[in-house]
């Protein structure tokens, strides 16, 4: 985990709400002082809270999947923790996700933080760091749930190598469609992407990915979400071309609830399962916090 990403997105908030403090307390400024307040509100910090406030605005009030990239533009802190278990193989992940920035109106970028893997194969053990990545977004289309309900995002994941024994020796990109609709208390989010390695093509081959997440909010005011996902990965090429696998992941999204000031709480759980290929008895639970601002 990497510490400064918290801090750097927990000074963003603090500077954006004092930079944004004068434009509320002066509604017509004098000609004298004009300079000034313009200097103030338009400063970097401030830009960034409005693009992230017209952003929220403008999309869906859905809550981030378990394991779906969402279509929606978000601002967050995230951490998982994962646990993969089989017979004959165990890996718990810490990590993987990061610091989620709205810089504009219609766009999102995901500083990637590299996942710590410690795993354990017929007894043999071993510990590394996974590859990093950076994510941007583009939010295509997007309407509010009084307005349609529904939201369209190109997405595009640079996987890039630092060193790490997990880490794979070549760049991969992953651009995606994401897609979202909801229904009153019912959404449907979903990406369907590609994989396209730099290198080494004859031994990781391409992957065809399809994830979806259907969820329904709770009544009431501690705002859960129950939700049900599905994770189609489908190889071409590489050392197993035509190889499937499908995950089902049952789990629970909670909040976001009130922290401190503009900062708020998700938690969520669940378990996935692998369905396909069947009786491997593979099953993966998984743990994520979240701090949206």
């Amino acid at each position: 985990m990497k510490p400064q990403y918290l801090i750097s997105a927990l000074l963003l908030v603090a500077l954006s709400a004092a930079a944004a403090q004068p434009a509320q307390t002066s509604s017509k400024p004098s000609a004298s002082n004009k300079a000034a307040q313009v200097t103030t509100t338009e400063t970097r910090p401030a830009k960034h809270a409005s693009a992230a406030e017209r952003a929220h605005a403008s999309q869906p009030h859905w809550i981030t999947p378990l394991q779906t990239l969402t279509p929606l533009l978000e601002q967050e802190y995230r951490f998982d923790v994962g646990h993969t278990m089989s017979p004959s193989f165990r890996q718990w992940v810490f990590g993987g996700k990061g610091l989620e920035l709205i810089p504009t109106d219609h766009t999102e970028v995901i500083l990637g933080q590299p996942a710590y893997a410690r795993a354990t194969v017929n007894n043999f053990r071993e510990s590394g760091w996974g590859p990093g990545f950076v994510t941007a977004k583009y939010r295509l289309l997007a309407a509010p749930e009084q307005n349609g309900n529904y939201v369209v995002s190109l997405m595009f994941t640079a996987q890039y190598p630092d060193g790490g024994k997990f880490s794979p020796h070549n760049w991969s990109f992953f651009p995606q469609l994401g897609y979202g609709k909801g229904w009153g208390r019912f959404d449907v989010q979903g990406t369907v992407g590609y994989s396209i390695p730099s290198s080494g093509t004859v031994l990781w081959g391409h992957e065809l990915s399809f994830h979806e997440a259907l969820q329904y909010r709770v009544p009431g005011k501690l705002h859960f979400w129950p939700e049900m996902e599905f994770d189609t990965e489908h190889f071409i090429g590489g050392l197993t071309p035509g190889a499937t696998t499908d995950l089902v992941t049952p789990g629970l999204v909670a909040g976001p609830f009130p922290l401190y000031g503009p900062v708020k709480l998700t938690l969520g759980g669940g378990v996935a399962f692998q369905v396909y290929p069947t009786g491997l008895n593979v099953k993966s639970p998984v743990f994520s916090v979240r701090l949206p601002f």
